[in-house]
């Protein structure tokens, strides 16, 4: 602010400006080291919660992988098979088995 209050020359303009640009560039300096430092611990805080969600959703994959193989054998399977009421002889239970297999 001493600069306002001065006669304004051409040598002291340049002075000005000079001193304006390092004061600019610095702040500049600064800002990026702490923008780059919050980040870099913002990535290091959620790391290891996103590779335990990472582990879960293959987990989750697997699994419904497993589900609809499951399910796609039990569609083979007649509709008899689910009447109460039916009885089935060895030969049906021999059918179901190997459908299973």
């Amino acid at each position: 602010f001493n600069w306002l209050n001065e006669h304004m020359s051409p040598k002291s303009f340049l002075k000005f400006q000079e001193d304006a640009s390092r004061t600019i560039k610095n702040l500049e300096k600064s800002l990026v080291a702490t923008v780059n430092r919050h980040f870099d611990q913002f990535v290091s805080n959620i790391g290891a919660p996103l590779r335990k969600l990472s582990v879960v959703a293959d987990q989750v994959q697997f699994l419904e992988a497993i589900l609809k193989k499951a399910e796609y054998e039990l569609e083979q399977i007649p509709d008899e098979v689910w009447d109460p009421e039916f009885d089935p002889d060895q030969l049906e239970v021999d059918l179901v088995e190997s459908r299973l297999a």
